[in-house]
């Protein structure tokens, strides 16, 4: 019943377009017999022009209603390409390192953020997996895991090891976030908010 519908729109609009061909002749003749062909025949182009280019977008569409598996017509957005994707809940790993633990804190709300996108931020752990010990005959004297804190928001890139991530989206409640490894490294970035080497 579909293709019986879009056969029938097809056949009216080249009937519509065939009309409208012969009106286009019949207007182009009578301004030649009456002497003002050139100043007329630049208007009637540019109209003959619009007429022929929505021709060819009823004519797609037609064409486009037959065949479900038909192409985009408009212009794509691509986003950069993710080797991988993944949801990152509290103290789970946001990165791997072989020397440095990198994991989700929390996720903490701004009070007056001028956009959805910045009314929540994550923030990411950053430690090492083998904490540093200073002994003294034997005995531990300090201990440290060189941590710290870096933030991070809505659409922000960090760098670890050679991998390059994207932080596709922060979410408060519940808390987490969605981290993507981009498929390419080397992708130019104006700013990182973080690398770790």
């Amino acid at each position: 019943m579909g293709k019986v519908v879009a056969g029938v729109g097809v056949v009216a609009a080249v009937l519509v377009l065939a009309m409208l061909a012969f009106v286009l002749l019949l207007l182009v003749s009578l301004v030649d017999q009456l002497g003002a062909a050139p100043r007329a025949l630049g208007s009637l182009g540019a109209a003959g022009s619009s007429v022929g280019r929505a021709a060819q977008a009823a004519a797609q569409s037609a064409r486009d209603a037959l065949d479900p598996t038909h192409p985009p017509r408009g212009t794509l957005v691509y986003d950069a390409e993710l080797d991988e994707l993944r949801i990152v809940e509290p103290n789970g790993a946001v990165a791997s390192h072989p020397a440095r633990d990198l994991v989700l804190a929390r996720i903490e709300k701004r009070v007056g953020a001028e956009s959805p996108e910045t009314a929540q931020y994550a923030v990411v752990l950053d430690r090492l997996s083998v904490p540093r010990e200073t002994r003294v005959l034997g005995v531990v004297v300090r201990r440290s895991d060189d941590a710290h804190e870096h933030v991070v928001y809505d659409g922000q890139f960090f760098r670890v090891g050679r991998a390059l991530y994207k932080v596709n989206w922060v979410q408060f409640a519940p808390p987490r976030m969605a981290v993507g490894r981009l498929r390419n490294p080397d992708v130019p970035v104006e700013e990182l908010v973080f690398v770790v080497d």
